[in-house]
Order: C-alpha cells, then sequence, then structure tokens
C-alpha cells in the first residue's frame, strides 16, 4: 500500500513538474495590484501616497507652509524583465496632473520611477511636474519633485516620501478620514 501511494505522489510530482508554466507565472497573472518584474507579471496599478517638503515654492497648491501631500493612481505594463511604461493621474495640494510614467527595475524588488506632468486650466497648461522616485517592494520610497508654474514663471523642488500598494491605499484612508474631520471641525466652528 505504502508503494502505491508513494508511487503516486511521485507520479503527481513529475506531471507538475513537466507543465511548460509555473503556478505564478506573468501569463497567470496578467494584472498585479503591487508591482513586481515581468517574471511575475505583466502589469500592475500605481496606488501611491506621498508626503514631503516644498523647498523652493512655486506658489502653486495652496498655503500648507511647505508640506506637500499628494497622491498617483495609475496603470503600468512590463515591456520586459527590466522596463515598464504606463500613467497616472496625481493630486497634489490643490492641483490635479496627468502624464507618461516610466518604471526601470533595478533588482526583483528596488525599483526606479520617473514620471512626467502637467497640470492645466483651459486653453493653457498651468504646471509642469517631473517626479523621481526610489521604490523598494513598490511599496516605500523617497522622491525628488521639481514643478514648474508657467502662468507665475516660478519653480518649485520638493523632496519626500511614499508608499505604493496597499499601504499607499491605506494612507489615502487616513488622509480622507482626517480631511473630513478638519472639514467636519470647520463646519462645526463657524456655526
Amino acid at each position: 500500500m505504502r508503494l502505491i501511494v508513494l508511487a503516486s505522489l511521485l507520479l503527481t510530482w513529475s506531471a507538475q513538474a513537466q507543465e511548460p508554466h509555473a503556478l505564478n507565472s506573468a501569463e497567470e497573472r496578467a494584472l498585479c495590484f503591487r508591482g513586481h518584474p515581468l517574471a511575475e507579471c505583466r502589469s500592475f496599478f500605481i496606488t501611491e501616497a506621498q508626503v514631503g517638503y516644498r523647498f523652493v515654492d512655486s506658489g502653486f497648491g495652496g498655503d500648507l507652509h511647505g508640506i506637500v501631500l499628494g497622491g498617483d493612481v495609475g496603470w503600468m505594463r512590463n515591456l520586459d524583465s527590466h522596463n515598464a511604461i504606463g500613467g497616472a493621474v496625481g493630486a497634489n495640494n490643490l492641483y490635479i496632473t496627468l502624464g507618461p510614467r516610466y518604471r526601470r527595475w533595478l533588482t526583483d524588488a528596488a525599483a526606479l520611477d520617473i514620471g512626467l506632468s502637467a497640470a492645466w486650466e483651459p486653453g493653457r497648461i498651468e504646471i509642469v511636474e517631473l517626479h523621481v522616485a526610489m521604490m523598494y517592494g513598490d511599496r516605500v520610497g523617497v522622491w525628488v519633485n521639481a514643478t514648474h508654474d508657467f502662468g507665475r514663471g516660478d519653480p518649485g523642488l520638493a523632496i519626500g516620501i511614499q508608499t505604493g500598494s496597499e499601504p499607499g491605499l491605506i494612507a489615502y484612508g487616513l488622509g480622507a478620514a482626517f480631511a473630513g474631520y478638519y472639514l467636519v471641525r470647520a463646519i462645526s466652528v463657524s456655526d
């Protein structure tokens, strides 16, 4: 009886070992929530939340005493094992941006992201933003952001930290809760 069980286990194992694709291959994981290189998924979502400090203030984005709050939501597709392209919609203090995004996978976990985006008013581009970030595990990273306000002719420079994937969604939720709290508080104080 033991020989039959052992033989059936060996046959099952050898049949699985000869399958052309592994269980978690990119073909079976066409879309991932958290970014990975092509070996793990073909495309992935961008869900990032950022906080930082603006050293050179363009004046665009509200009076938060130099504090930068923002987030990006988007999608990227891996072109090969090292390169991914896509796009994102971002909100940073009081303006909304849209633009392309490039990701270079440095290792299976570390990536360099470069994004160029623009905020506009009807008829003209208001501000252009260059965002460069180093991400680890698509969950945490550091960034630098250079902006130019065409309306005022002012440059902006900021640095900070960001979260992605699950921590990014948690940060969105916390941000919405704080914003709701302060909005309710401001309304109740004015009454």
